[in-house]
């Protein structure tokens, strides 16, 4: 029975916990991208590193999307087509690689276009942004223009909205209104458009 007592008397008494010396520090904001900064294995600062969105990423080659026994064209492609008012055949570039040249700089805009494809109503290509550059304000008159951010990052403004797009993002320019585009990244951005002028 003593020795059940003496167990008794022991959980009864307060339990002390030994404390690190180890620095305590509120919880990290990681969104905002906050680091823990170490000397001599204690932590000396919270800081937060700025998130760089201009460092450009290196290219991986993906093996898979070679082409295997072929050999790529590397400029436009030229082929016999029916034309649709004649109904006879003609030349007309039906394709592009990515390495086709021709395209035309803008004077004094840090703007390149190349228009790929063009029909009586249509017309089709890249257009390539130098770093911080911008196509300034201008109004789409009958044309409706689609455009594909093929890389980089845009400010675009339609009308009275402004809104930012990245790699994949697709914007439409109704007829008849303003639109200015506006790369905001430190390197090179492309568009792919597409321009249908309604009668």
């Amino acid at each position: 029975m003593g020795d059940l007592k003496d167990q008794t008397k022991e959980r009864e008494q307060p339990i002390v916990e030994q404390l690190g010396k180890r620095k305590r520090i509120r919880p990290l904001e990681y969104w905002r991208n906050e680091r823990v900064v170490y000397e001599n294995r204690t932590i000396k600062d919270v800081i937060v590193k700025p998130i760089e969105i201009d460092k450009p990423q290196p290219k991986k080659s993906n093996p898979s999307l070679r082409l295997k026994g072929y050999k790529e064209q590397r400029d436009s492609i030229e082929l016999p087509i029916l034309d649709f008012e004649s109904k006879k055949e003609k030349e007309k570039i039906i394709a592009c690689t990515r390495d086709s040249k021709g395209a035309r700089k803008i004077a004094g805009v840090g703007l390149k276009i190349k228009n790929n494809f063009d029909e009586k109503s249509m017309v089709s290509g890249l257009m390539v942004f130098d770093p911080k550059s911008e196509k300034s304000n201008s109004n789409s008159g009958a044309f409706s223009m689609v455009f594909y951010v093929v890389s980089g990052i845009f400010e675009v403004s339609i009308h009275k909205n402004t809104f930012i797009l990245s790699v994949g993002g697709q914007f439409h320019v109704p007829r008849g209104n303003q639109y200015k585009i506006r790369n905001v990244t430190q390197r090179e951005a492309k568009l792919f458009f597409c321009n249908c002028k309604f009668d």
